[in-house]
């Protein structure tokens, strides 16, 4: 189950009413170090595995949250990004027995961005570490 709270509806309320930020600056000087994107998607944590905790069998249950990210871009290629969840990713961890536990996580990531092709491109794949 989902759990919509108050700072995803804001979020969602927002995306909504702000269509143009989805886009990176369309500035024609390539070397003007002033060019942003900004980035709304979703995310689901899924674990692969159940763990045992003190021999007994668990169960860990996935969640998903909406994620922003904002890149800065130095020149046409070279960027560096900002990405996290604009909500918490809740995790119930149950047994036979119950509920033996909740985790509570919002991640947080910055990656720096090679982007290949020219910035007036429709598609631009990239690489980044972080």
């Amino acid at each position: 189950m989902i759990r919509f709270r108050h700072l995803t509806l804001a979020m969602l309320g927002a995306l909504a009413f702000a269509p143009a930020a989805f886009a990176q600056d369309a500035s024609t000087d390539s070397a003007s170090g002033k060019r942003f994107a900004i980035v709304g998607g979703y995310a689901l944590t899924q674990p692969t595995k159940n763990p045992q905790i003190a021999g007994t069998r668990t169960n860990l249950d996935g969640d998903g949250a909406p994620t922003l990210s904002a890149s800065y871009f130095f020149n046409d290629n070279f960027a560096v990004e900002l990405w996290g969840s604009a909500d918490k990713f809740g995790h119930r961890i149950n047994s036979s027995a119950g509920k033996l536990g909740s985790v509570d996580s919002q991640p947080v990531a910055l990656s720096g961005q090679y982007h290949f092709r020219g910035a007036d491109s429709i598609v631009r794949p990239f690489v980044g570490l972080g």
